[in-house]
């Protein structure tokens, strides 16, 4: 543990490596570690990572852009609401037949939870670019012959 400041508690690593191997040229490995949880103030909590492995190099000894972060995430909490931020995983309930969906995404999530008589009522939005190419291929059929269309 790194340290800790009125309740908000962070941890990780910072690490450089050089390989040397036969038949193989000299490498150098970077990875780095951050967590951080606490409360920022007495209602708002705050949980967040950030990783990242082979960090390139730079001539400042940097990483220029949050794009080169492998992983972040970030999680405030206020009373029966949260608002995610950065890399989380997308999933439907477990007990659904026709929606069953996983998706790894990148952007914002916002959760609240109500109790309503003896019912809790849970609501979530989210707001993402999912990770990765999407092709849409459409095929065509005409008296029996296929015709490939893009």
């Amino acid at each position: 543990m790194f340290g800790s400041n009125n309740g908000l508690e962070y941890s990780g690593s910072f690490g450089r490596s050089i390989a040397v191997g036969n038949s193989q040229d000299l490498t150098a490995n970077s990875n780095f570690n951050l967590q951080i949880a606490g409360k920022l103030t007495n209602d708002i909590s705050i949980l967040g990572a950030i990783t990242d492995n082979n960090i390139p190099f730079q001539p400042e000894g940097n990483t220029q852009q949050i794009q080169d972060f492998d992983r972040i995430y970030v999680q405030l909490t206020y009373k029966n609401s949260s608002l995610l931020l950065g890399d989380y995983d997308l999933r439907a309930p477990s007990n659904q037949y026709f929606t069953r969906f996983a998706r790894r995404l990148q952007g914002a999530q916002i959760n609240h939870t109500q109790k309503i008589g003896k019912d809790v009522l849970t609501t979530s939005v989210s707001g993402a670019t999912a990770r990765g190419n999407y092709y849409r291929q459409t095929l065509a059929t005409v008296e029996g012959n296929q015709v490939l269309t893009n």
